[in-house]
């Protein structure tokens, strides 16, 4: 008698190759997001912080919480790059995550310039552009893990 409650391989397999990637995908957007926004960027963002802006930010950022954010970004990336698009290249990873990350990020930013006075335009433009290039980049890194990860968990 067949138990259809128990998982078959195949579904495991992509499971686990959704979770690596997934990992892999959030890893790789928290050190670029580090990179970008507190080691490269992090003046012209102060710059283009507003006097309400700045009342708002934390003396020390929730790094934890930025990291399950991360996650749950790259969840949706390993969504779109590995289960829709079946995206079987870096190239063609970054293509869809760069796609998704810029307009993720263009109406999340023109949302918050609508309701908001955190930043200028400028700071929302450049965000924009931050996410559109780690988009591209996690989504290359998600679809080389998937594609690894597939045939071989």
């Amino acid at each position: 008698m067949a138990h259809s409650h128990i998982p078959k391989k195949e579904h495991l397999m992509a499971g686990k190759s959704f979770a690596f990637a997934t990992i892999a995908g959030g890893i790789t957007l928290f050190v670029l997001g580090y990179v970008f926004y507190e080691l490269l960027l992090s003046g012209f963002f102060e710059n283009n912080l507003t006097d309400a802006g700045r009342a708002v930010m934390l003396a020390e950022p929730k790094v934890l919480g930025i990291f399950l954010s991360n996650l749950v970004y790259a969840t949706l990336l390993t969504l779109t790059v590995g289960t829709w698009a079946k995206a079987s290249s870096a190239g063609e990873g970054f293509k869809v995550g760069a796609t998704v990350g810029l307009l993720f990020a263009l109406s999340v930013d023109i949302a918050f310039q609508s309701f908001t006075n955190i930043w200028t335009l400028n700071a929302a433009f450049v965000d924009t552009l931050m996410n559109a290039i780690m988009g591209g980049i996690a989504g290359a890194v998600i679809a080389v893990v998937v594609g690894k990860t597939s045939t071989s968990v």
